[in-house]
């Protein structure tokens, strides 16, 4: 395989090389994105010059949109490789060309305009556009669930993880592009907004979004109430049961805690209930149903031209369409809102608790690489993983016992370094995680990645010197294994599973309920975070180095 094409499996070097197929991908989606644009200003004037030579433009930058998505649907690996490294420089110089063209051509003076609320053919496009990805949504929710049946291994949302991203960014997408195109149309439109319930001077029609865009703008404003109400009753329902798996649990820990909860043993146990909210996730796939059956059905109603205002008035008369404008505006206002509220957001991730999953979501992204979209952030794991690597074998060559620790995040580096040292370095390596996210996040949503099997093997490639340290306080991070010792599963070798069962060490928190004496407050929580001078984890430490000098 040539270089820079990366690879399917951890374990294989070129994982991280994808360099030849990153630029691939950006090549062309540049590409369509220059075409779509020639499709859409040439859709526009061709029929109102009516030429041949608008139409000969029009059809030649479809022709040229239509292969470059042909080329971005094909494999870029061998047996094709070679030839389509030849045809897609040929079609980015293509689609250059006829962009040059197609702007000149529009620049040339013409008269006869008329004016209009909108640009001609932009809806239909847009609309067509729209109900072609719900349709690939569909066929991906199709291919899911039939293969679903197939695999045993536990997944996000039962395996419906796909869709149900594909469903949030196609949402999400659109109501993007509808905030954008409604501040646009505001700017444009002397600041007025763009609806048709308005006084404009005679003759001067109001700019119009495209039916699909005031659908998205109120599919926009649902969804974040839809998501938020089931967010609030997945929390409310399943308050009582975690709390009392909470108190199970302080009472192990600490069996002198008072009988009656006191504010020190409530604050305690509604952290260990907070953090077991991650690892359930009903009745959000409800919310998820109902966000596909927004996307579609407001697919299907932009394809037939019905807007909010007009469903609202054959249901409910004038005011439930006063109602549907208005949300559709204040969708509008939320979308932007959302963007500026996650930018803002982002530099306070690691200090501010309520926007610290904005971090989390954009680690858990940011760990891939950029094959499934050229455009995405960086990918820090690029970098990171092979530079580890190197560390790594330079210092096994120099010592005899290298322990690779990793926390949080870092565990997921940690064991994709692993998954990419020779035998003649492991042998000489142990692997420390602590707060890992690696089964409760990245286990579940990417189990073709990182699944029980690939697991197994980073356990052992390392021979099992593995100790993971986990608490139930902790949101984010948690046991690799087991949580506690249990039989051998079924179809797995008794010893794999019995030295599986040894890695995850459970570490209490917090050390103490009440406040020692000599000092003025209780222990605090540490949660998500672990100090490399703690006691648990320097005995992890030293007995991984004794596992490694006595092998």
């Amino acid at each position: 395989m040539p270089g820079g094409c990366g690879a399917l499996r951890l374990d294989v070097p070129d994982f991280w090389d994808n360099w030849a197929l990153l630029r691939r991908l950006r090549a062309l989606h540049v590409t369509i994105a220059f075409g779509t644009i020639d499709v859409v200003l040439l859709g526009a004037i061709a029929p109102h010059d009516n030429r041949i030579v608008g139409y000969a433009l029009l059809a030649l930058a479809t022709m040229v949109l239509v292969a470059a998505a042909a080329l971005l649907c094909g494999p870029a690996r061998p047996p094709h490789g070679r030839t389509d490294r030849q045809a897609h420089p040929g079609v980015r110089a293509a689609m250059l060309v006829v962009t040059a063209l197609a702007v000149g051509y529009a620049a040339v003076p013409r008269s006869g305009w008329a004016t209009g609320t909108e640009l001609p053919g932009y809806a239909a496009l847009v609309g067509w556009l729209y109900v072609a990805q719900a349709a690939l949504m569909l066929i991906l929710a199709a291919v899911v669930l039939g293969q679903r049946s197939r695999k045993r291994v536990p997944a996000y949302l039962g395996g419906l993880g796909a869709p149900v991203v594909a469903a949030f960014a196609i949402g999400l997408g659109v109501a993007y592009s509808s905030a954008v195109l409604y501040a646009a149309s505001y700017s444009l439109d002397r600041n007025l907004n763009p609806t048709p319930r308005r006084l404009l001077p005679g003759g001067v029609p109001p700019l119009l979004p495209p039916v699909v865009y005031r659908w998205a703008a109120l599919g926009f404003f649902v969804a974040v109430l839809v998501t938020a109400f089931a967010a609030l009753l997945r929390s409310r329902l399943t308050l009582r049961r975690r709390r009392q798996g909470a108190m199970e649990i302080l009472r192990r820990d600490f069996p002198d805690a008072p009988p009656e909860p006191q504010p020190r043993v409530r604050a305690v146990r509604d952290v260990i209930a907070r953090a077991q909210q991650t690892d359930r996730s009903w009745p959000l796939p409800a919310a998820y149903a109902v966000i596909f059956v927004l996307i579609l059905g407001s697919a299907g109603l932009s394809l037939a031209s019905i807007e909010p205002r007009e469903l609202g008035l054959r249901i409910g008369g004038e005011s439930l369409a006063r109602s549907a404008v208005y949300l559709s505006h204040l969708g509008t206002n939320l979308t932007g809102l959302f963007a500026v509220a996650m930018a803002v957001a982002a530099p306070y991730t690691h200090r501010l608790r309520a926007v610290r999953i904005v971090g989390v979501l954009w680690d858990l992204a940011t760990f891939w690489p950029r094959t499934t979209h050229p455009l995405a952030p960086p990918c820090y794991s690029e970098r990171a993983v092979p530079e580890f690597t190197r560390r790594i074998r330079y210092l096994t060559r120099h010592h005899d016992a290298v322990v690779l620790s990793g926390h949080s995040h870092g565990a997921l580096l940690a064991a994709a370094v692993v998954l990419q040292l020779e035998p003649a370095c492991l042998d000489r390596v142990a692997l420390l995680t602590d707060a890992n996210p690696l089964r409760r996040l990245y286990s579940v949503v990417f189990p073709a990645y990182l699944g029980p099997g690939t697991l197994h093997d980073i356990g052992d490639r390392v021979r099992w010197r593995w100790r993971n340290l986990w608490r139930d306080t902790d949101w984010i991070g948690g046991w690799v294994f087991s949580p506690e010792p249990a039989a051998p599963a079924a179809g797995e070798p008794a010893a794999r599973e019995a030295a599986a069962r040894l890695v995850d060490q459970r570490v209490r928190d917090p050390h103490g309920l009440l406040t020692p004496p000599g000092d003025t407050v209780p222990p605090p929580v540490h949660g998500h975070t672990f100090d490399p001078n703690d006691e648990d984890y320097q005995h992890a430490v030293r007995d991984l180095v004794t596992r490694l000098r006595t092998r």
